[in-house]
């Protein structure tokens, strides 16, 4: 007859609580009386003057307006399934699914409004959201949103895959597994493809040869700098060595010219024998002179100079 957990009031004096099974559970009295009744009419047979059904004041619990609220509440509104950053975990295929909506916001953000692009994104999250023995990586590097996104140069997917072999399969059937799930990944992911290629791929390609060019200036730049300095310290560390070079060319220089110029030392005793000799090399140039005086003498016959020893007259 009532919700259970309702609260009847009779006047200000007496109220009880439904139970399950319609029975009655009188908590207020002025009495103070907390009787069990097993329906609600003998719960107003012990009031007095027997009152009616009409004569009672009905309030339903929180839990029952809560109900009525939801149900009154509007259908939810259509969004992305974007999967969680915890679900989309390393190797799994909804990590590229969360890519491909992380490069739809980040270039265009305006295609989020498309219901036709939600659904079709929707579709292709369903779709990677099954099991597969398969691993699928996002993109990663400056060309990591171009090469995530477009079909053109791909004939499966524009992501690196890896089957496994939980079974323990041949190479041979797992290749033709991995094509059939690949071919099931690149239908979904196809419609999607279609609808957002002509207005997202132009702008990623130039967007990824902007980051390209950054990160290579930036990367080319600080091992140049590394260069410079390496080539600058080895310059310092050749110009001090060369200076010691030098220095040392000029010592040994030194010490050659020195070892040229050196003179033998005249020792004291040395002296007097330089005198004796000296005198002997006078005293036989005297003679010699008074020998070839004395041999320039005249011939007493002849009277020609010629030395006596050898005179033929």
């Amino acid at each position: 007859m009532y919700p259970v957990r309702s609260v009847l009031r009779f006047q200000s004096s007496y109220t009880a609580v439904v139970l399950k099974d319609n029975r009655i559970y009188q908590v207020k009295s002025p009495s103070n009386e907390k009787v069990f009744f097993d329906t609600v009419d003998v719960w107003l047979q012990s009031l007095p003057g027997t009152p009616s059904v009409d004569a009672l004041v009905v309030s339903t619990t929180e839990s029952e307006k809560k109900q009525k609220q939801i149900t009154k509440k509007t259908p939810t509104k259509k969004r992305f399934h974007v999967p969680n950053r915890k679900i989309s975990r390393y190797g799994c295929a909804l990590n590229w699914g969360r890519h491909v909506y992380s490069c739809i916001k980040l270039i265009a953000p305006a295609l989020l409004a498309d219901e036709a692009i939600m659904d079709a994104y929707n579709a292709f999250i369903e779709v990677m959201s099954i099991e597969y023995p398969i691993c699928v990586y996002s993109p990663r590097g400056p060309h990591k949103y171009f090469r995530g996104i477009s079909l053109e140069n791909h004939d499966t997917l524009p992501v690196q895959c890896t089957i496994l072999n939980p079974l323990y399969k041949t190479p041979s059937e797992l290749q033709v597994t991995k094509r059939e799930i690949l071919a099931v990944y690149r239908a979904a992911y196809l419609p999607l493809y279609e609808l957002i290629k002509l207005s997202i791929v132009p702008i990623i390609e130039t967007y990824a040869i902007e980051v390209r060019t950054k990160t290579l200036v930036a990367y080319n730049t600080k091992l140049l700098m590394k260069v410079i300095h390496k080539q600058n310290r080895i310059r310092v560390a050749y110009e001090y060595n060369m200076k010691q070079k030098d220095y040392i060319v000029k010592y040994y220089q030194d010490i050659i010219q020195q070892e040229k110029n050196r003179k033998r030392r005249i020792f004291d005793w040395e002296v007097a024998t330089s005198e004796v000799a000296t005198s002997e090399v006078a005293t036989s140039e005297v003679a010699t002179s008074e020998v070839a005086r004395t041999s320039l003498q005249p011939c007493p016959v002849c009277a020609t100079p010629m030395c006596t020893s050898t005179c033929s007259c």
